[in-house]
């Protein structure tokens, strides 16, 4: 969200100061990207398991 923010902010048009960013980080986010069907699995059943392990 950070870079979509800068991003409009400097346009040509915009007039937003990226020191004025409403933009506060509040969580961590991560991507799975598993290679296969199997890896797919895994994750699914483990997150199934204990959704709050990470």
């Amino acid at each position: 969200m950070r870079l979509a923010f800068s991003n409009v902010a400097s346009s040509s048009n915009s007039r937003i100061s990226l020191d004025d960013s409403p933009v506060r980080t509040t969580h961590l986010y991560l991507r799975f990207l598993p290679k296969n069907s199997a890896e797919y699995d895994l994750l699914k059943s483990e997150a199934l398991s204990d959704p709050s392990g990470l």
